[in-house]
């Protein structure tokens, strides 16, 4: 039985990662931006004792700084770095908004460094 830690954990591939992970026995802390509306997620910790959901914006330094001083230096076997943004929609050739997509490299790129 493994520590894991999902982030990005209350839809998609980042739900389906928890399902998993809870279905072999593993204990699993998910982490998402708004615990308080992931249905699926919340559903998944009614039925299982194993199932820890924190709170994380991983485009946020003091959200990503937060939950890492809840985790007390917890022991993580498995870290699944699943938090992610898509990039400007309508994006065209010669128009690209050069401050959106920082945001989505901060996001998808940056962050999991820095949480990791």
């Amino acid at each position: 039985m493994a520590k894991v830690l999902i982030t990005g954990s209350n839809r998609g591939i980042g739900l389906e990662f928890t399902r998993q992970c809870l279905s072999r026995g593993d204990q699993v802390i998910a982490s998402c931006r708004e615990p308080d509306t992931a249905e699926s997620l919340n559903l998944l910790a009614q039925k299982h004792e194993g199932l820890d959901i924190r709170q994380l914006d991983v485009a946020s330094s003091e959200s990503m700084q937060n939950f890492v001083q809840q985790l007390d230096a917890a022991a993580i076997d498995i870290l699944i770095n699943n938090a992610g943004v898509y990039g400007p929609a309508n994006t065209k050739y010669g128009a690209v908004d050069g401050e959106a997509w920082a945001s989505v490299l901060q996001v998808n790129a940056i962050a999991p460094l820095m949480l990791s």
